[in-house]
Parts: structure tokens; C-alpha cells; sequence
């Protein structure tokens, strides 16, 4: 027998998976994320069996390094960041300034 949303079953639910004598959820288990014993760091949640950024209310955006190379998913505030204005990738610094004519 195994422990499934707290009762004891033959099996697991459709969406579970054993591992050990508990079921979970692979797509959203922190824990056990796409497999058992695939535990995400600190600072990462479980989204659909992959590790990624928990950002919380900030958004999950893209970044580049100097070089313009891929430097992998950053949390940020869209409402404050000039690269990230409003929405990801909107950059502020590349807008040309208004002139007083």
C-alpha cells in the first residue's frame, strides 16, 4: 500500500507517481520534479517535471550577458526595469529621448 492524498490506496492516483512507499505529483513536486529523488535548489519550484525560477509575484524573464551571449532566466519587476519595461525584453535604453523643440 502506498500513502495518497492522505489515505492509504492499492495504487496511486493517475497523476502520481511511487516513490518509496508515498505517490506524488511529478509535475509539481519540489521534491520529486519529472522523476523521485529530483529535488529543485533552493530558490526553484516545480513547474510542469522541470525545475524553474520561482520568481513569486515578479516575471520570469530572459537575459543576456555583456556579450550579448545567453545567460539563462532571471527574476524581475516589470514595473521598474529599464530592460524589462512593461513586459520582457522591452527595453527603455535603447528609446530615443524626446527633444524640447
Amino acid at each position: 500500500q502506498v500513502c495518497s492524498q492522505g489515505q492509504c490506496k492499492a495504487n496511486c492516483a493517475a497523476n502520481e507517481i511511487k516513490c518509496g512507499t508515498i505517490c506524488v505529483v511529478p509535475d509539481t513536486d519540489s521534491k520529486n520534479c519529472g522523476k523521485c529523488g529530483n529535488a529543485c535548489n533552493i530558490g526553484f519550484k516545480c513547474s510542469a517535471g522541470a525545475c524553474v525560477l520561482d520568481c513569486g509575484t515578479k516575471a520570469t524573464c530572459g537575459s543576456t550577458d555583456d556579450a550579448g551571449v545567453d545567460a539563462g532566466q532571471v527574476c524581475t519587476d516589470t514595473q521598474t526595469d529599464t530592460l524589462n519595461c512593461g513586459a520582457c525584453g522591452k527595453d527603455c535604453s535603447q528609446l530615443p529621448v524626446p527633444t524640447k523643440g
